[in-house]
């Protein structure tokens, strides 16, 4: 019990330190301890992802969900809606849907953890390099306006960029005109684990979707132009079962070259 608890804890802070004589646990999507052999199995299907995590005696290899879907109650949304409102200090258009590019600041910058390849590929770990961490943030949030622009001009959305801010010192980086910070309400509603899942996608009958990887302009397209979800989510269990190929609307793995890209 004291293990999963410290396991947790280090999942939800992420505190990453150099991996030498730790002890390694390997954990499934749903937080259950599994064999290295299991992991590498699960590693194989195309819609998780695997990634390192290192905190102090402890290296956890954990399976993650590309994507997920969830739902919470309309008074739950509409207490979201109101909360976003005050922080951003702009109305949301009835009937919009919400969405929000969330970043664990440096945990989400391409600094740590690394993503693994388990196909004769090594674990890196990336130290904090201020300037670099400065620089990046610089460019997302080009990004940041590019995308709440073209999105709220096509399609009936709210959008925001949101950052947690851990460690606080990072703080300053982030320009109050373009980031919304998170006091810790939607990191313990949608994103608990560091860089588990980077955008949410929530509808204000309360069905949402969390993406953990990349999705195409047209993939993007399509969601947000069904107010239906049925058929994305049986392309997404499909997808699981099949486990070496994606179907339907995540049949395209998209890996963008540029931070340009809003999804």
């Amino acid at each position: 019990m004291h293990l999963k608890k410290y396991i947790l804890s280090a999942l939800f802070l992420l505190t990453s330190t150099i991996i030498f004589s730790q002890q390694e646990v390997y954990l499934d999507e749903h937080m259950n301890e599994i064999s290295e052999q299991a992991f590498k199995e699960k590693c194989n299907n195309i819609m998780f992802k695997c990634l390192t995590y290192s905190s102090e005696g402890l290296i956890i290899q954990k399976i993650l969900y590309r994507y997920k879907f969830g739902e919470i109650s309309e008074t739950h949304f509409q207490q979201i809606k109101k909360v976003l409102i005050r922080d951003s200090n702009k109305a949301i258009p009835e009937g919009s849907t919400i969405i929000i590019k969330y970043t664990d600041n440096v945990n989400t910058l391409g600094l740590t953890p690394k993503e693994k390849l388990f196909k004769g590929s090594t674990t890196s770990n990336s130290l904090h390099r201020p300037r670099r961490v400065k620089k990046q943030i610089k460019h997302l949030e080009v990004s940041a306006k590019k995308c709440k622009q073209q999105l709220e001009a096509d399609y009936p959305v709210a959008f925001y960029s949101m950052y947690q801010p851990n460690p606080p010192n990072i703080e300053p980086l982030f320009n109050s005109d373009v980031w919304l910070k998170d006091s810790g309400l939607f990191k313990n509603l949608f994103f608990k684990i560091a860089q588990d899942n980077c955008a949410l996608i929530l509808k204000p009958d309360g069905e949402f979707m969390l993406l953990g990887s990349h999705l195409s302009d047209n993939q993007i397209d399509q969601i947000l132009k069904q107010s239906d979800w049925s058929t994305f989510k049986n392309d997404w269990k499909n997808s699981l079962i099949h486990g070496k190929k994606a179907l339907g609307v995540f049949k395209t793995q998209f890996t963008p070259n540029t931070l340009t890209h809003c999804f």
